[in-house]
């Protein structure tokens, strides 16, 4: 099966399908019954929600979106811990290698058609977690998010569905994103001199300048909606900060870090801390508690 990263020519968000089989012969999502549409060498190009995992969130711009596998066909509940997947594996390559998700909705979610299916543009995977579900049992769970505004999607797909009172009250919505200030990291950056607070090294580039990033402890999204300031945040290097979000090393409450791995010749066995930032523990002890989900 080829797998069609994208958009697919002559459809369009909004666009309204009777059945799988008709998305299917469109382009948009090849397979008749699985949600997923990829694998791990590949990426997974397309996903369609329809209802069937009690741990999805839908706020229409951004989705959290469980994998698959270890459901009862039957119940539709959780009876084992999902496995890494074709499906879930080709999630993961997608938000690695920051790759296009069309997504579909079924008539069976929240904000789908009344009946049928609609597809609804193009998301991409912005992080994942491997988390016990509300059934009790392992599961992974995306973060997607598209470009696209809540408005201009709202208004592509609103005749389609039954209520509009089933849109998301957006006024939380919109003090979240606004709380998403740029000011933060530039002041956590500033504060270290754009110095990784794991290696201690300065990186300057000829082209942009200082190279730093303001990674956060806790994620602001779905499922744990950490915050947007100083306290949840620590100012670190483009290596060690794909390694602290892959769960690569931990940081424990007196800043002491978990050595592995990559880490093993780092000179600084500690956390440096500026007197000056006061970072909230709990973060810390929250990214530990994740990270033995990956043991």
């Amino acid at each position: 099966m080829n797998y069609i990263f994208g958009e697919i020519p002559k459809t369009y968000i909004g666009q309204l399908f009777e059945n799988r089989r008709e998305l299917n012969d469109a382009g948009i999502h090849g397979p008749l019954q699985a949600g997923i549409w990829g694998k791990g060498s590949e990426g997974a190009c397309s996903i369609v929600m329809s209802g069937g995992y009690v741990d999805d969130v839908d706020d229409l711009d951004e989705v959290l979106y469980t994998g698959d596998t270890g459901r009862d066909p039957a119940s539709g509940n959780q009876i084992k811990d999902q496995e890494l997947s074709p499906g879930n594996s080709g999630l993961v390559k997608s938000y690695l290698e920051k790759l296009p998700v069309r997504v579909t909705r079924g008539y069976q979610t929240n904000l789908g058609p009344k009946k049928g299916y609609r597809y609804d543009g193009i998301y991409f995977v912005t992080g994942y977690e491997y988390t016990p579900g509300n059934d009790g049992f392992m599961v992974y769970q995306f973060n997607l998010s598209t470009s696209s505004s809540y408005s201009v999607i709202k208004a592509a797909i609103i005749e389609t569905v039954d209520d509009e009172l089933k849109f998301p009250d957006r006024t939380d919505r919109i003090v979240s994103q606004l709380n998403r200030d740029r000011r933060v990291p530039k002041k956590i950056k500033e504060l270290y001199n754009h110095t990784c607070q794991v290696c201690l090294v300065p990186l300057i580039g000829k082209r942009n300048g200082h190279i730093s990033a303001g990674a956060h402890i806790e994620p602001l999204g779905h499922p744990n909606k950490g915050p947007d300031n100083e306290s949840n945040m620590l100012c670190l290097c483009p290596n060690h900060h794909s390694l602290f979000d892959a769960y690569g090393f931990t940081i424990n409450d007196d800043y002491s870090i978990n050595i592995n791995g990559i880490l093993q010749n780092n000179p600084n066995k500690d956390l440096y801390v500026h007197h000056e930032h006061k970072i909230d523990t709990q973060y810390l002890a929250n990214h530990r508690e994740r990270a033995k989900n990956y043991e």
